[in-house]
């Protein structure tokens, strides 16, 4: 039985108790016999006081009850509980563990570049909204680390060779114009002698950037409590 029906079940059986005795008193008293001396009225008049006080106790009782009923039921309706499951689906986009899908610039590079040019350019696309971001097919989350190998530039541990492929999911607009303005980022590496082409990706050529493959398990870190 749940919390909230033995609740009501004990409040109902609380009155029942209560009005039984209330009216075997009541027919007692309003039964026909010899007339009363001044002991019985005194004893009639201690159990009216008596039933006064148990009926002062049952609304209380019944307060109390009523209160720890309201307490059982849950608190969050279903726009909460959906609330809830939007804010867990944008963690696990954003931890990389289910697939992400949306409108977006695709970043190619080639020729020369280093593996901080590769951060500088993922910094720069998440300074202008991308929300997810893929190199070569391969996800970027809290994890993924960017390096400098005797052989070239290395995306967790994948060699990216003379030329790779950027794709961030955000605002076309924004990125485009973040990677694009006089003097910025992208105007700086190609006089190093870095090569771009820009390919926005919207409506049915969304970009798609796949599970982030080295799920991780955590041993420390834990969920901290609420704050009141």
């Amino acid at each position: 039985m749940s919390p909230s029906r033995w609740y009501s079940w004990l409040l109902i059986m609380s009155f029942a108790a209560i009005a039984g005795v209330t009216g075997a008193t009541i027919a007692k008293s309003t039964s026909s016999g010899p007339p009363r001396s001044e002991m019985e009225s005194g004893s009639q008049t201690e159990i009216v006081s008596a039933l006064l006080a148990a009926n002062d106790s049952l609304r209380g009782e019944m307060g109390r009850l009523d209160r720890q009923i309201l307490a059982s039921q849950p608190r969050d309706g279903p726009g909460r509980l959906e609330e809830m499951a939007s804010s867990l689906n944008t963690l696990r986009v954003v931890n990389g563990a289910v697939a992400a899908v949306g409108p977006g610039l695709r970043v190619q590079i080639s020729g020369e570049f280093s593996a901080a040019a590769v951060r500088d350019l993922v910094n720069e696309l998440k300074s202008a909204g991308a929300e997810v971001i893929a190199i070569d097919g391969r996800r970027l989350t809290v994890w993924s680390s960017v390096y400098q190998g005797g052989q070239g530039v290395l995306v967790d541990g994948a060699l990216l060779g003379d030329q790779a492929t950027m794709e961030a999911i955000g605002d076309v607009g924004m990125m485009r114009e973040s990677l694009e303005r006089r003097g910025g980022l992208v105007a700086l590496l190609k006089e190093g002698g870095t090569r771009f082409v820009l390919t926005e990706r919207t409506g049915a050529e969304e970009i798609r950037v796949p599970v982030y493959p080295d799920a991780k398990v955590l041993t420390y870190a834990r969920l901290a409590p609420a704050s009141d």
